[in-house]
């Protein structure tokens, strides 16, 4: 084990990537924090698992991470890599996985560098439940979630005006259209377009409250 000093980390359910963090999370500003080189699958669980460690590793890192933000609450906290990756894992008091973290680019690409020389450690957890891995970005998944809740209270003139605005002709069939519409990729301009009335038109019924 080999302590990490001066990085930053943002502890969620699910690990965002650097590019989607958000001004209002949480994150933290890391003085020191250790790190165990692991074999490929052993990563490859972690990324895809909430897994629980064994006492011997709890209390080795067990108060090791230090804040600069924040004063230290004995945290169970460590950086893992498979030598071309690093994640960062919270733990509850029974040693199990709730919360994680990838780095900043630049930062990630300087540990590797640090710890290139450090040997592989075996460590001993199991598996308590996989992980959803999420192939979206946060405003991908919120623009989902608002565009599914506006069209499951909308009313039936709005829903036809919407569909003729976007596709350039009348379609009757409610269901058929709720079906299409979801099927849109998020990427597809007939899908911003959806988007863009909606939000439109949910910002002005708000204004009118």
């Amino acid at each position: 084990m080999q302590q990490i000093y001066d990085i930053y980390l943002n502890f969620n359910t699910y690990a965002y990537d650097f590019f989607d963090w958000n001004k209002s999370d949480n994150i933290l500003h890391i003085k020191k924090i250790p790190i165990y080189k692991i074999s490929k699958q052993d990563f490859k669980n972690i990324i895809t698992s909430n897994i629980k460690i064994n006492n011997a590793i709890a209390k080795s890192i067990k108060g090791k991470t230090e804040y600069i933000n924040k004063k230290s609450k004995n945290d169970l906290c460590t950086l893992f890599s498979d030598s071309e990756n690093i994640i960062a894992l919270l733990f509850d008091n029974s040693g199990k996985s709730f919360k994680r973290s990838y780095l900043y680019i630049d930062e990630e690409l300087d540990v590797l560098d640090e710890i290139s020389n450090l040997p592989e450690t075996k460590i001993e957890y199991t598996i308590v439940n996989k992980v959803k891995i999420i192939n979206k970005t946060r405003k991908q998944i919120n623009d989902e979630t608002f565009i599914k809740k506006e069209l499951n209270k909308i009313e039936d003139d709005k829903l036809n005006y919407i569909y003729y605005e976007c596709f350039g002709y009348q379609k009757k069939d409610k269901n058929k259209i709720f079906e299409i519409i979801e099927k849109l990729d998020n990427s597809n301009e007939l899908y911003k377009k959806v988007l863009d009335i909606l939000k439109l038109t949910s910002t002005n019924k708000n204004k009118m409250i």
